[in-house]
Parts: C-alpha cells; structure tokens; sequence
C-alpha cells in the first residue's frame, strides 16, 4: 500500500484522471515540445516541486504531531 505522501503515486492518479477525460492521441508524463509531437490533440502532465508547509510558516496554529502539509505542483499542458 502506497504511504499518503507517495509523490509518484499522486502523479499517476493525477495523470490516469486526466487521460480518462478524453481520447488523446498522444500523452505522457514526460513533456515534449510541441514540434516534437506528432499525433495530436496531446496532453502532458509534469511534476514541478513541491512545497512543505509546517506549523511555522502556516497562518494556522496546527496540532502538534500531525504530519506538514505537502502540495504537489504539477502543470498539465495540452496541445490540441
């Protein structure tokens, strides 16, 4: 079982939702330039960084022992 702070599975979920949504001709998770794709429309989802907020840089007291809180940052791009 995937721990809730599994980068790389949240990266799936994010990736496998989105190609759901339609039917592309091209996806991945590895962005291509645009001259680089042949078959379109094309979607591309990409892991940019993450960023870790704690209780010291929230606005918000948080309970101690809770874990920090993580966003992914991802872009997704779309040729069409």
């Amino acid at each position: 079982m995937a721990s809730p702070l599994d980068r790389e599975a949240i990266m799936l979920a994010l990736f496998t939702l989105l190609d759901a949504a339609t039917t592309w001709a091209t996806s991945g998770r590895k962005l291509l330039p645009w001259t680089a794709v042949t078959s379109f429309p094309a979607m591309f989802v990409q892991h940019v960084g993450d960023e870790y907020l704690t209780a010291s840089s929230l606005t918000q007291q948080r309970r101690t022992g809770l874990p920090p809180l993580i966003y992914v940052d991802a872009e997704v791009w779309l040729y069409d």
